[in-house]
């Protein structure tokens, strides 16, 4: 469900009366105070989604259309600080999508908009006080941290959703459990030279945890082409909203979005920052072995849909036929096929022929 807006010909062709002339402002815009929404990567389970316009849509594996298992995008800003929301209560089942009943995008004093502010500070705020929570008994805080992130989605997983690849930013909320991987990958990759907005990085879940909790690794650099793309990508204002910087207007505090609800409000991380490691000078990181999906992976054309590749059948091993006089060998009712034999090579076929026939 597309928003885009059709302008007559009549506005073409004319053009704005000469009587308005430097009698108004073309910068004073309806859209100011607004602005423009942009793509919310959601989390259900260990889910990936993204909702863009109006329409809500799962990312999907090429091969079998079965949910993917992860993401692979471009950070392309972040928000300088963590940013905290409060929900009251969360429900998995009705809370999807719900806003926060108080939250900040920079963590030092509540948004502007919030529905119900706690405190005017969120340092002396009573629900940014350490507890342990009775049904639990993990201590933790009724409001989380979590980092805001702007992403671009890599064409392939984005086209097969919405019919053409998204190459605008996406608002990716990190949870507080997933601050520590993201932190670790960050600060290796500094050391090794590399800026975040220079390669792409995969986002999986930790199948060691039952709730989503999101691993960050980097797969390769960016090429030329690519990173003429990414920065372009980087001048839409949207950034701004997203990360809390709003470059349209110069502020700090925006009008928030509805941030992706976890359910876990009283898990949180203490992001400990890894050891630097020492370098002489900033040398390029290894390429790691490319995975067959990876090879495809780029910004310019979307690779097309995965076909299923079918592995021939296995040859059946020849095997000399015994002597008369010896018993058949029992195979417990498998077919030759099903039994995994090692193939010998043509001088061990001879030579166990020949022993054969020297036993005679």
């Amino acid at each position: 469900m597309g928003q885009e807006l059709q302008v007559p010909d009549a506005f073409k062709a004319k053009g704005m009366a000469k009587v308005f002339q430097g009698r108004v402002n073309l910068d004073d815009n309806l859209a100011d105070g607004i602005g423009q929404s942009y793509p919310i990567i959601r989390i259900k389970g260990k889910i990936w989604s993204i909702q863009h316009r109006g329409e809500r849509k799962i990312v999907s594996r090429p091969d079998d259309g079965s949910p993917s298992g992860h993401l692979d995008v471009v950070i392309l800003e972040q928000a300088k600080g963590k940013s905290k929301s409060y929900y009251k209560k969360y429900d998995a089942g009705t809370s999807d999508g719900d806003r926060p009943i108080c939250a900040s995008i920079d963590g030092i004093v509540p948004d502007d908009d919030v529905q119900a502010k706690q405190n005017d500070t969120c340092a002396l705020c009573q629900r940014n006080v350490w507890k342990t929570d009775p049904e639990t008994g993990r201590r933790g805080r009724e409001c989380t941290d979590y980092k805001r992130l702007a992403v671009l989605v890599m064409p392939n997983q984005t086209t097969p959703l919405f019919g053409q690849a998204l190459l605008e930013p996406m608002f990716l909320r990190v949870p507080p459990d997933s601050l520590q991987s993201l932190a670790i990958m960050g600060e290796t990759m500094t050391n090794q030279g590399y800026h975040y907005k220079t390669y792409l990085t995969r986002i999986s879940f930790d199948p060691q945890k039952a709730h989503p909790s999101m691993l960050f690794r980097p797969v390769r650099p960016l090429d030329e082409n690519e990173g003429a793309v990414v920065l372009e990508v980087s001048d839409n204002p949207s950034i701004g909203r997203i990360v809390g910087t709003d470059v349209a207007t110069g502020g700090m505090k925006t009008v928030s979005t509805a941030a992706e609800p976890t359910g876990l409000n009283t898990v949180t991380a203490t992001v400990t920052k890894p050891r630097p490691v020492a370098v002489a000078k900033p040398k390029p990181a290894p390429e790691p072995e490319p995975e067959p999906e990876e090879e495809q992976l780029s910004l310019l054309t979307p690779p097309p849909a995965a076909v299923p590749v079918k592995k021939p059948p296995r040859a059946a091993r020849v095997v000399p036929a015994a002597p008369p006089a010896a018993a058949a060998p029992q195979n417990n009712g498998h077919a030759e096929e099903d039994v995994d034999l090692a193939v010998a090579s043509d001088d061990d076929l001879d030579a166990e022929i020949a022993k054969l026939i020297a036993t005679k």
